[in-house]
């Protein structure tokens, strides 16, 4: 019984992981909606990218606007740290707390004065 566990264990090991969907909203005003594709690493980080839309929020209006990025990210512990690189341009730098099944913390941008907070599901986004 115990060779079995340790054979489906190592072969279960070696297989690639399936991919994460992420939902996150961020802003000023939580008035971008995010959705994060990534894969585990052997790592154990992510590697994916990013698609976001300005959807609007309390204090701005929706444009509609879509950004992409690619993005990598890891879970050290309750921190969560993450560098999206939207095309052609300097990357962005995420650094949250994890409680749970959430992410909450800042997103730090070159040309930007102050950070944007961000919250971070790591449910499944439908």
């Amino acid at each position: 019984m115990r060779v079995i566990l340790i054979c489906l264990i190592l072969i279960s090991a070696s297989l690639p992981a399936l991919g994460d969907e992420w939902a996150s909203r961020s802003g000023n005003c939580f008035e971008w909606q995010g959705f994060w594709t990534v894969d585990r690493e052997q790592s154990g980080g992510f590697v994916g990218y990013l698609d976001h839309q300005h959807i609007g929020g309390p204090c701005v209006a929706a444009t509609d606007s879509r950004m992409s990025a690619n993005v990598r990210a890891v879970i050290v512990g309750s921190d969560f740290f993450a560098m999206s690189t939207p095309g052609g341009q300097p990357s962005c730098l995420w650094h949250g707390s994890v409680r749970g099944d959430e992410a909450r913390g800042f997103v730090l941008c070159p040309g930007q004065q102050g950070g944007m907070a961000f919250v971070l599901s790591f449910k499944r986004a439908n």
